[in-house]
């Protein structure tokens, strides 16, 4: 048995759980946190998404919503993983894509979990390194290239979060305005594409 309590100096609020097969649990619910566990703050009541390991340990979490007010309340897990998240907005930026007035119904999918990774956490010619990490991570690809590479980087619900271009065989990309969590480095090379994980603390 074990317990934890996980939010901000705000007003934080549990509403739908759903336990995964792997023994994770995805929680929904909303917050008005702008500080503790939430790393992303947006304004007003944001949804609040985490998915928890069975230690009650925060594997990956993200905030959505807008200015306004954006609750979650409940939470199912799709077919091939990812999970749908049902609740009302008041907003009419950040993540909505409009308002017909007041407060609207909101529904959101989540694309799987480590979408793509699989395939891609492995690459002879590719290491990432320190894992984890707080500020930058190291990137030595060792591959063929014949001119800049591009790189991006993935979180959990398959949404690119930061992209660049390098030159050269080394070099390092800041990462401290990452929430923490576990991501994806897809680096494009002549021959394709390859990838491979790192944790952001």
């Amino acid at each position: 048995m074990g317990q934890r309590c996980i939010g901000g100096s705000g007003y934080d609020q549990l509403t739908g759980l759903h336990v995964l097969p792997d023994g994770n649990a995805l929680v929904s619910g909303y917050t008005s946190s702008t500080d503790g566990d939430i790393t992303d703050p947006l304004g007003g009541n944001d949804a609040w998404t985490l998915l928890l390991d069975p230690n009650l340990e925060i594997l990956w979490q993200r905030t959505l919503g807008g200015s306004g007010n954006d609750n979650g309340y409940a939470t199912d897990a799709g077919q091939v993983g990812g999970a749908v998240i049902t609740g009302h907005s008041r907003s009419t930026d950040g993540d909505l894509t409009g308002n017909n007035g007041e407060s609207d119904l909101w529904v959101v999918k989540l694309a799987p979990w480590e979408v793509g990774m699989d395939e891609l956490d492995w690459h002879p010619n590719m290491n990432l390194y320190p894992s984890p990490t707080e500020d930058l991570v190291q990137v030595e690809w060792n591959g063929p290239h014949a001119g800049p590479l591009s790189w991006e980087i993935i979180d959990l619900t398959g949404r690119a979060v930061a992209r660049g271009r390098s030159v050269g065989g080394r070099w390092s990309v800041p990462v401290a305005q990452l929430a923490p969590g576990t991501y994806l480095m897809r680096v494009h090379g002549p021959k394709g594409v390859s990838g491979g994980r790192f944790v952001k603390e």
